[in-house]
């Protein structure tokens, strides 16, 4: 339950987080291969 719980509040930072990261990753890369 208490892990349950933790993993519950944490993914939607961390899942904005990553999904931001992955975005600037990608706008980066385009940028750079263009």
């Amino acid at each position: 339950m208490l892990k349950g719980k933790s993993i519950n509040q944490v993914p939607e930072p961390g899942i904005l987080a990553l999904l931001g990261a992955g975005l600037l990753g990608i706008g980066a890369r385009s940028r750079l291969k263009t």
